[in-house]
């Protein structure tokens, strides 16, 4: 008599190895649909052909793919830079000052750093960036911030950081540290002005650029340099333990005969930008390559055009060649604190080269006493620039307190 139990088993197994077949025959089935193109989109490419292919991918001969071709990936036509160079970790506290050996990249940990141009969208970085922190990267090209939030960390930028005209100027809260932003000719040669042309004989970079400019960033440990001017904040922007220097002016510019188009500074700021902005503890310093002419605005450039309010200036060291060592906020300006700053001496032995020999132009500060006694208006007299304070701002060579302009307009209502 047959064992039911027994016959039960068998014909189970014998069932399990019919579907086990079934879907192996499916599995191969969708494999041979995939390789000859019936799927497409995330997973394979609807045809295997050079002319469709662009960046660093290329055909190359395979007997052991399909039709005997293969789709290979290739390095990055523009690799970064090969290591650090080595430094502190951070910056060391004032009263000295940062330098290329606690800024940019190369002092922290990161030793090689990776190529992320494919992370980007030819530069642009979208709300729909799956993936907004950045860490030990080099950019090839400068950067669109659209999206809020975006984080680069011990990185390069090879070009200009700006906002995207839809967010109205604003980089989005974007934090930049240890990074290092120029538009040197190559990695090892920053002693040349970059002045390659597209096919269209534009420029590869656009050296009418600030480094960095927009409202709502914070810049901190950055290394700038090598652009035709540095940082322009806006509104609500932090730069700090940065060094901003060595700047390259326009190909067309340099001659000091020709008409001066490029008023570069370590940092500037104004028409209407720049409001509730803070600049402490950097080493700013506006200077040209060796060889060009050498002219800048200032190492600060604080412009009212028409009016700039609340921007906390301190613990910074300032050296320009030149031009004024600093603008200090113009006839509007309200709120401008100016604490506790160095003024050098490495170009000029008044930190600046122009106007009669004084370093600090354009700054006012409620001094006046028929400002508080009668309620003069700012259009009577710039000592009405309420909120204005300069105090502890001296010598870096310990020469003594640096003084503010004089303003003859001002001083003859008193």
């Amino acid at each position: 008599m047959t064992n039911p139990t027994k016959y039960i088993a068998h014909s189970s197994s014998r069932r399990n190895m019919v579907i086990s077949l079934v879907v192996v025959v499916i599995v191969v089935i969708a494999g041979i649909w995939l390789v000859r193109g019936g799927a497409s989109g995330f997973f394979a490419s609807s045809t295997v052909s050079s002319s469709t292919l662009t960046g660093n991918a290329k055909v190359v001969d395979d007997t052991s793919a399909y039709s005997g071709k293969a789709v290979v990936f290739t390095a990055p036509i523009v690799t970064p830079p090969p290591s650090g160079g080595g430094g502190t970790a951070t910056c060391p506290l004032f009263p000295a000052f940062p330098d290329e050996k606690c800024t940019g990249w190369k002092h922290t940990d990161v030793t090689t750093l990776k190529n992320c141009d494919d992370r980007t969208d030819n530069g642009y970085i979208w709300d729909d960036n799956p993936n907004k922190v950045f860490i030990g990267c080099y950019f090839s090209k400068g950067l669109t911030i659209q999206a809020p939030g975006v984080e680069i960390y011990k990185s390069q930028i090879h070009g200009p950081v700006n906002p995207h005209w839809s967010s109205n100027y604003s980089l989005r809260g974007l934090l930049l540290e240890d990074v290092e932003i120029e538009s040197c000719l190559d990695y090892n040669d920053c002693s040349k002005v970059d002045d390659r042309k597209n096919p269209d004989g534009t420029p590869v970079f656009d050296y009418t650029n600030a480094a960095i400019s927009g409202h709502d960033f914070t810049c901190r440990r950055c290394n700038i340099h090598n652009t035709v001017t540095g940082a322009h904040p806006g509104n609500n922007a932090l730069i700090v333990d940065s060094f901003l220097h060595d700047f390259q002016i326009e190909t067309d510019t340099n001659d000091q005969n020709a008409p001066l188009k490029s008023h570069g500074a370590a940092i500037g700021e104004g028409q209407n930008n720049g409001y509730g902005s803070k600049i402490i503890h950097n080493n700013l310093q506006c200077n040209r390559l060796p060889g060009q002419y050498q002219q800048c605005s200032s190492a600060l450039s604080l412009y009212d055009e028409p009016q700039l309010d609340d921007v906390e200036v301190r613990n910074n060291l300032f050296n320009t060649i030149n031009g004024y060592c600093v603008y200090g906020g113009g006839t509007n300006g309200t709120n401008i604190r100016f604490i506790d700053n160095y003024f050098g001496k490495k170009f000029n032995p008044f930190c600046g080269g122009q106007g009669n020999n004084i370093p600090v132009a354009f700054f006012y500060y409620p001094s006046d006493t028929k400002c508080i006694s009668e309620g003069f208006a700012r259009a009577v007299s710039p000592r009405c620039n309420w909120g204005n304070v300069w105090t502890g701002n001296v010598w870096a060579d310990g020469s003594g307190p640096v003084p503010v302009n004089t303003d003859q307009a001002a001083d003859a209502i008193r």
